[in-house]
């Protein structure tokens, strides 16, 4: 996904959660640059 974000012109910052692997867990739901970007996109396009 990000390589191809990045085709797209967009940049990527990747926030790793130790222990979480690519399990859905609820940490990754209330990260507040995930729900920014989620609900806003890129806060730099503004």
């Amino acid at each position: 996904m990000s390589s191809r974000y990045r085709e797209l012109g967009g940049p990527v910052e990747v926030d790793v959660v130790p222990g979480y692997g690519d399990e859905e867990a609820d940490v990754f739901f209330v990260n507040a640059r995930l729900l920014s970007f989620l609900l806003h996109g890129d806060p730099a396009a503004d």
